[in-house]
């Protein structure tokens, strides 16, 4: 019987439709172990912006099985079973950095192609540069900060920063250039939501 708290993925064919198959992430090693050759399964990243077009990144928590204590971009993580991409998103965003969003009519500005994975990825401007609103998930996330792309892209190269897809660097992680405004509710204080508002790409042309 599989245990209630093992993370389900659908799984993908080449061109990225559900083939029917469930797998269980691998628990132990390479999470995609469970994948047979030619088979994928779907991650999203989340990309955040203050006004002054920093990206907010977070450090990975140091008992994560995968680049532990590295930088990565705002948020992310695998498309559960049943998911759509969008609604991925809006979860990883919520338990991760505390940020209620909804991504409902949305697409990734970017779908980059893996050897078994499709990376979706969505970029959104917040209004401001406090992150004393944020909650984090301890068992994901240690800490936040806001990263010039100049230095982002020097910490891949000294090994601090997971390794960005070329598709993704290529964008030169831009803010959203068409944007439109949706409710963003930060949880932050234990009984507190500040009621904010964010803009996030349009993305009618994806690259």
């Amino acid at each position: 019987m599989m245990a209630p708290d093992v993370e389900m993925w659908d799984v993908l064919d080449e061109g990225g439709s559900p083939t029917g198959r469930t797998v269980a992430r691998a628990t132990d090693g390479d999470p995609t172990a469970t994948l047979r050759p030619g088979e994928y399964y779907r991650d999203v990243y989340i990309c955040l912006f203050n006004p002054s077009g920093e990206v907010l990144i977070q450090q990975r928590a140091a008992g994560k099985s995968i680049d532990p204590g590295r930088w990565d971009l705002s948020a992310g993580g695998a498309v559960i079973s049943g998911e759509t991409s969008q609604q991925a998103a809006s979860r990883e965003l919520a338990e991760e950095l505390g940020i209620s969003v909804d991504f409902t009519g949305q697409r990734p500005v970017i779908t980059a192609t893996h050897p078994d994975a499709f990376f979706d990825i969505y970029l959104a401007d917040l209004p401001d540069n406090d992150l004393s609103r944020l909650t984090l998930q301890s068992e994901e996330v240690q800490s936040v900060r806001w990263a010039g792309l100049d230095e982002i892209l020097a910490m891949i190269v000294n090994g601090t920063f997971c390794a960005l897809h070329p598709k993704l660097r290529r964008t030169r992680l831009r803010r959203p250039s068409v944007p439109q405004r949706h409710p963003l509710a930060v949880t932050g204080r234990p009984g507190r939501t500040t009621q904010m508002h964010w803009r996030s790409s349009d993305s009618r042309e994806p690259y």
